[in-house]
């Protein structure tokens, strides 16, 4: 092939390249968008049983420096898991736990379980009224306005860190109500009355290993457990 072939096939070359980026360049081939971030608002008003740790927003921990430590995980409508499942965040402390370094601590659900103290949610070896415990509360598929909706409190171990083994399970009887405002935020709500939860303490039977191979469910006691989370996502 002759000097003035290969010129005049770069010079092709160049030009089909600057047509694919003019084409890009005007929006002819959509570019993929950024996953939205999340964020969770529990509410502490008065009424309401399942409350947060007092921290603020709950945001997903892929947002920046702050969120990363916090280990939050805002999975959309989905879920809110206070501790993230990954092996740096679950060997994060809890409140209670000797912290001389101060190490960033978990975050948690607070539930307040009125005059009873059905069991040790916390993992701090003493059952209260009031449980600070690393949990997930899940949200099924909005249907009419309202979701399914249930509490699921992680294993704490001795030292104060977690896994996220399943110890405790909060099953709601009735239905979260879910409302979408115009900015895109969702609400999922149970007022005191209709917030009716049963309790359950997950108990294993262990293999040499320490793992869990089966596992039963004991019925606790039936609780009302109101709550009011809004879901939102940062711009």
């Amino acid at each position: 092939m002759s000097k003035r072939s290969v010129l005049h096939l770069m010079v092709a070359a160049m030009i089909l390249i600057g047509i694919g980026m003019d084409s890009l360049a005007a929006g002819k081939k959509p570019q993929p968008q950024p996953e939205p971030t999340y964020t969770a608002w529990v509410s502490d008003d008065a009424g309401y049983m399942v409350r947060s740790d007092g921290r603020g927003l709950y945001v997903n921990y892929d947002y920046d420096e702050k969120a990363a430590e916090d280990c939050v995980r805002v999975w959309g409508t989905i879920m809110l898991r206070t501790v993230h499942n990954s092996d740096v965040c679950n060997g994060q402390l809890s409140y209670w736990s000797p912290n001389p370094y101060n190490q960033p601590t978990h975050r948690f659900l607070t539930l307040d379980f009125g005059i009873s103290a059905p069991g040790d949610l916390d993992g701090n070896g003493t059952p209260e009224t009031i449980e600070k415990a690393p949990a997930r509360i899940g949200f099924g598929r909005v249907q009419g306005g309202l979701a399914p909706v249930g509490i699921l409190v992680l294993h704490v171990n001795p030292d104060g860190t977690t896994t996220q083994d399943t110890a405790w399970s909060i099953n709601y009887h009735n239905p979260a109500h879910a409302s979408t405002s115009g900015s895109g935020t969702v609400d999922f709500c149970l007022e005191p009355g209709e917030a009716t939860a049963d309790l359950y303490e997950v108990v294993g039977i262990v293999n040499p290993n320490n793992r869990r191979v089966k596992e039963t469910y004991e019925f606790v006691g039936t609780f009302d457990l109101p709550f009011h989370i809004q879901v939102a996502t940062i711009e």
